[in-house]
């Protein structure tokens, strides 16, 4: 686990960082060590899976009593934490709150807007000295993505860390050969962007 501030994750398609996100909420939520979470994804649809296959599944283990999914307010309370979702599409709309944890999903769409990024979010992480938080997402071309990811990798810069997965980094091991049989017919800038996370300028 980085202890920046901000972890920026390339990586390639179905490596599980979603999912993974998702497990994380809720077990640091249970042990209580961030008091209000922000989840940003691309469209409002995209969150109500993620809801439904990510996060109700294991929600619905626990007591009913420990939480709380207010759909209308796109909301997960669990214990004294919360977690609100955001989709990219309208940035005005996160403006003016705070959060001590959060998870930038797609990133390399959320982010082909600097509004987003440099007057929406990073903005709200201020107030929190201790924030921690992950931008994750497959590269799609070069913008404000690419520049965190640089960031990242520069080792004066203490609050950034990148790390960097291929497709065939994932834990789920049926899908490589999966993907071995369709490099052969992908082009080769998908190749690169989609399986080996590598940041190109689209043409």
């Amino acid at each position: 686990r980085s202890k920046a501030k901000y972890t920026i994750v390339a990586k390639g398609r179905r490596f599980g960082l979603t999912k993974g996100a998702a497990n994380d909420f809720i077990r640091e939520a249970l042990a209580g060590t961030f008091k209000q979470g922000l989840w940003v994804d691309v469209v409002n649809t995209n969150i109500e899976k993620y809801i439904e296959r990510y996060f109700l599944p294991h929600l619905n283990k626990l007591p009913r009593e420990l939480w709380t999914w207010r759909k209308q307010q796109k909301m997960i309370t669990i214990n004294k934490s919360l977690i609100d979702f955001r989709s990219s599409d309208r940035p005005e709309n996160m403006e003016g709150f705070g959060y001590d944890k959060a998870f930038l999903n797609e990133a390399g769409i959320i982010l082909k807007d600097e509004y987003l990024w440099n007057n929406a979010i990073q903005p709200m992480f201020w107030d929190y000295p201790n924030v921690r938080v992950v931008i994750g997402g497959t590269p799609k071309g070069k913008g404000k993505f690419f520049e965190l990811y640089e960031r990242g990798k520069d080792s004066t810069q203490p609050n950034y860390r990148s790390l960097h997965f291929t497709s065939f980094d994932s834990p789920f091991d049926h899908i490589h050969q999966a993907i071995r049989d369709d490099l052969k017919s992908m082009p080769e800038l998908v190749v690169k962007q989609e399986i080996y996370a590598e940041f190109h300028e689209e043409m």
